[in-house]
């Protein structure tokens, strides 16, 4: 599936395909990953991506960061969601809150119980 979803062109919004606009370069959103993520080798983000059942596809996808410090959300964000209960992200979100922040686009699919919940209507709301 994700071969031929590569095939495909670029994810674009409906008011830049009217207008035309073509991106060619991520947008710049000023968030950078923390220094220890940034230093992370590809086979230590394999093994996290494995631990955590992660399949990507694409060029300099960024690390994917285990925990919502380390994604460097205002405290405010944090304590609101630990008041929710949500202390640690769901599979999608440990992969696609650092290509989201980096202002990467990125189509993603969740098979795990967590979507249940309405944790990944969070990403969705980022996203947007």
């Amino acid at each position: 599936m994700i071969e031929h979803l590569s095939d495909r062109k670029t994810l674009m919004s409906v008011h830049a395909l009217a207008k035309g606009i073509t991106y060619t370069e991520p947008l710049f959103t000023g968030w950078k990953l923390p220094f220890a993520i940034r230093r992370m080798s590809k086979k230590a983000c394999d093994v996290i991506r494995k631990q955590w059942h992660i399949i990507v596809d694409g060029e300099d996808v960024p690390p994917p960061i285990k925990n919502f410090k380390d994604m460097r959300f205002p405290e405010p964000i944090l304590k609101k969601l630990k008041a929710r209960g949500i202390v640690q992200p769901t599979p999608i979100q440990v992969q696609g809150l650092p290509i989201i922040l980096s202002g990467r686009d990125m189509i993603g699919r969740s098979y795990d119980a967590y979507c249940s919940r309405g944790r990944t209507i969070w990403l969705d709301y980022l996203s947007v």
